[in-house]
C-alpha cells in the first residue's frame, strides 16, 4: 500500500471520515471510498481499528483504576463532607459488583479487593457520623 493508504487507514481507524481523509490528503471522497473496496486495504484497516480499540479498553480501564483510587482517598478524607463520602462509598461498592466480561480476573478481584479494605477502614465512623448529619437535617 502506499504511503497515502496507510495514512488513511491509520485516520479512519481512528474515526476519521471519508471527507477528513480527502481532505488531508487531497484527494476526492470517491478515492478513499475506492480503497476501502480493497482486500488489502480493508484488511489493514480493520486490523488498524482492532488495535485502536484495544489501547482504548486498556487506556479506560487504567483510568478507571485511577478514578477508584481516588476515590477511596475521598471516601477517608475527613475534609471531605460525610454525606459525599457515604455516596462515594456507596457507589464504590455498587462499581465492585460490576464484572463486564471484558474486564479481566485480575482487575475484578483487584477493585474487590479496593472496596472491601475500604468498607473495613470506614468502619462505624462513617455511619455515625452520617447519622448524626441526617438528626439534624
Amino acid at each position: 500500500m502506499s504511503p497515502e493508504q496507510l495514512t488513511a487507514v491509520s485516520m479512519l481507524a481512528n474515526g476519521a471520515t471519508h471527507a477528513d481523509v480527502a481532505d488531508q490528503l487531497g484527494i476526492d471522497r470517491r478515492t478513499v471510498a475506492r480503497w476501502r473496496s480493497r482486500p488489502d486495504f480493508a484488511n489493514a484497516l480493520e486490523e488498524a481499528t482492532r488495535e485502536v480499540e484495544e489501547y482504548a479498553s486498556h487506556r479506560m480501564r487504567a483510568l478507571g483504576a485511577v478514578a477508584l483510587a481516588q476515590l477511596a482517598k475521598m471516601a477517608v478524607d475527613p475534609k471531605v463532607p460525610a454525606t459525599s463520602r457515604v455516596r462515594i462509598c456507596e457507589r464504590l461498592l455498587e462499581l465492585s459488583q460490576l464484572r463486564p466480561a471484558d474486564r479481566s480476573k485480575e482487575i475484578a478481584d483487584m477493585d474487590r479487593e479496593d472496596v472491601v479494605e475500604l468498607v473495613a477502614s470506614l468502619g462505624s465512623d462513617i455511619v455515625r457520623e452520617a447519622a448524626q448529619r441526617l438528626d439534624v437535617a
